[in-house]
């Protein structure tokens, strides 16, 4: 080989490789494996194929941590990532002594960071991804990194609707390795899946578990919401509205207004829209964005189905020439404008209430930031 004749140096270690002394049959196969490797006779798949069959012709001593270390390398570069990890691994389990173990750990965790980091992962099937991180859980780095690395991975299980395997990431986040205001952060994320999957004493429970003292005002906020929403899922409507009294920001007043609406509440209901119309800064006699007639729309309902029939005609003088240019022209051409008065169409109207009953919609925009892959932008 040295003498640049490798067809003669195939030659000879493939008669090694025929002989009976095993060591030497094994080093030939190597020597053999690495030469035709070099010279792009071999693919890494064709490497790899000898080296597992090696495997089981010499097993034990620095032959075999070689072995399973070179293995291990090639697999990683084939972007076969569980036979890398598992090779590297017992390399390092069987020979923990060998002086380059050390070397081999960094170049397991190195992957690990890979996948998990720089989205190395993302070409693997989620699930695939998710029993890969499981099977080597103890390769997660301490620290930032690694709670950076788990969070990670529960947006991808929540944006494919893995929502309990996200939970419970999470949990173990809360539990075991974060401490103030980002317990309390992750925390309220791991609520909001609990949330998403209907699991609203789950969510309670994390709020509580993650609480904290000296907590930023805006994180603060964004808890009680969720303890609101939790407490609205648990059919406890009393006990949110308790918690939303003191909060004034305009999520407090929809879920306030949603928790009316579903109580058949109108004139509360009413009250609360009116504010949340003023804080989207619906003009009078200027045009709507969808939000804001939406909006519109249901001060309309309520205040038609409280009997407050000024307070209707006053929204109908202000805003009829922009909702009749909006989606919900018909819809408030019904409210405000019946064929006769006293003939308002119930039925109707019942129908309408479902329709624009989204405004109530806390969770639909957690959905929706959720589904684009949002979760840990959320705080």
């Amino acid at each position: 080989a040295l003498s640049g004749d490798p067809d003669g140096a195939i030659a000879d270690w493939e008669s090694v490789m025929e002989g009976v002394h095993r060591p030497s049959r094994a080093k030939a196969a190597v020597a053999r494996t690495e030469l035709l490797l070099k010279l792009e006779l071999f693919t890494p798949k064709d490497a790899i194929d000898e080296y597992e069959k090696l495997r089981f012709v010499w097993r034990g001593d620095n032959f075999e941590f070689a072995l399973l270390k070179r293995l291990g390398g090639l697999y990683l570069d084939e972007t076969l990532y569980r036979e890398g990890l598992t090779a590297l691994k017992q390399a390092v389990t069987q020979f923990p002594d060998n002086p380059q173990t050390d070397q081999i750990t960094k170049q397991m965790s190195d992957a690990f960071l890979y996948l998990y980091m720089e989205r190395g992962a993302d070409v693997l099937p989620p699930v695939t991804a998710i029993a890969l991180y499981d099977e080597f859980r103890e390769l997660t780095p301490a620290g930032s990194a690694g709670d950076e690395m788990i969070r990670r991975l529960a947006d991808r299980l929540v944006d494919i609707d893995l929502l309990d395997r996200a939970a419970a990431l999470l949990k173990t986040q809360v539990d075991f390795r974060l401490k103030g205001e980002e317990r309390a952060t992750v925390g309220a994320r791991l609520a909001l899946i609990n949330l998403l999957d209907r699991q609203y004493e789950s969510a309670l429970e994390s709020l509580d578990k993650s609480a904290g003292p000296n907590l930023s005002e805006s994180i603060v906020a964004e808890r009680v919401l969720l303890q609101a929403q939790a407490n609205i899922g648990l059919d406890q409507p009393a006990k949110a509205l308790e918690l939303l009294a003191p909060e004034t920001s305009l999520k407090a007043e929809y879920m306030r207004a949603g928790v009316y609406w579903r109580d058949k509440q109108w004139g509360e209901a009413s009250k609360s829209m009116a504010k949340v119309v003023r804080a989207l800064e619906a003009k009078a006699r200027s045009p709507l964005d969808e939000q804001q007639a939406l909006a519109v729309m249901s001060l309309a309902i309520a205040y038609t189905l409280s009997g407050n029939e000024a307070a209707l005609s006053l929204v109908s003088a202000n805003y009829a020439a922009a909702m009749l240019q909006s989606d919900f022209a018909d819809a408030f051409r019904l409210i405000s404008d019946p064929p006769e008065v006293g003939m308002l169409n119930y039925r109707r109207l019942d129908t309408l209430v479902q329709r624009v009953a989204s405004f109530q919609g806390f969770m639909d925009e957690y959905r929706q930031r959720v589904a684009n892959g949002q979760l840990s932008s959320l705080y």
